[in-house]
């Protein structure tokens, strides 16, 4: 295996036995990502792999900058895993969200969910949006922060999406289609990532 050669590793002026030390523990966090890049495979669900990785590259991360570690493995090692789980995070809201709201775009192609009419797209995506939502109330997310950040976005990608589709075809289709208010999804993206499975039952009204 290849390790990563950081700051503090190429500084030949520093002490031999220091120089040995972070060579393994660069090692060691590099068998430990590989390890979790594995483990990660063995969910079927694409967006749960990146929420597996989030936590777990975020976890090692934190631990490193909140000890002595941070002066071994240098700011180049710390700027990079903390890029790492952020990215994680940008791949989790990809895998989750594009399709959920592919419901809502409009497009003149005629291809796939745009050739529905307002009324379907807004029962298609009430649908999709259902089972995201009961799938990833059960997920979890341990850090308080981490899981807000995550939230917060989710909730900005969807009820950005959900208020201007609303807001075009809000008097061509019947009330009885528009299942939620955007302020039901605000409060319904807090139930993600706490850890404890919900589902939506069809009387849910404003």
């Amino acid at each position: 295996m290849v390790v990563e050669e950081e700051s503090a590793y190429e500084n030949s002026s520093l002490p031999e036995k220091f120089l040995a030390m972070t060579k393994h523990f660069y090692s060691i966090t590099s068998v430990l990502e590989a390890n979790l890049e594995e483990k990660a495979k063995l969910y079927r669900d694409v967006s749960l792999r990146h929420i597996f990785l989030l936590n777990n590259m975020h976890y090692m991360t934190r631990k490193v900058l909140k000890s002595e570690l941070k002066h071994i493995f240098g700011d180049k090692w710390n700027r990079k895993h903390a890029w790492k789980f952020q990215q994680q995070a940008t791949e989790y809201e990809r895998s989750t969200w594009l399709p959920v709201l592919s419901f809502l775009k409009d497009d003149t192609s005629g291809s796939g969910s745009r050739s529905l009419r307002p009324r379907e797209r807004f029962q298609g995506f009430n649908t999709a949006f259902e089972e995201v939502y009961k799938a990833q109330t059960g997920w979890l997310i341990s850090d308080e922060r981490l899981r807000e950040d995550v939230r917060t976005k989710a909730s900005m990608w969807v009820i950005q999406a959900y208020r201007s589709f609303y807001s075009r075809h809000e008097n061509s289709v019947s009330e009885r289609y528009i299942k939620y208010s955007t302020d039901d999804f605000e409060k319904l993206l807090l139930d993600l990532f706490a850890g404890s499975s919900k589902s939506l039952n069809n009387s849910y009204r404003r």
